[in-house]
């Protein structure tokens, strides 16, 4: 069974995107957000250019412990 990411955190996300809070603060939140749900696992996000091609932003976190 799957558990859901917790709701507080999500709607913590929801608010800095309806604050306007800069993109790199958003995503790297939703990063952790999904680290610390799972175990194990690291979440990265790739932004692509306007012709989809090249990465221009990577948003990861490596955990060290």
């Amino acid at each position: 069974m799957t558990r859901g990411l917790p709701s507080d955190a999500v709607l913590d996300a929801l608010k800095m995107i309806l604050l306007g809070a800069p993109l790199n603060e958003v995503l790297t939140t939703i990063t952790r957000l999904i680290e610390a749900h799972s175990t194990g696992m690291l979440c990265s996000i790739s932004l692509l250019d306007e012709d989809s091609v090249h990465a221009i932003h990577l948003f990861s976190l490596i955990k060290t412990s």
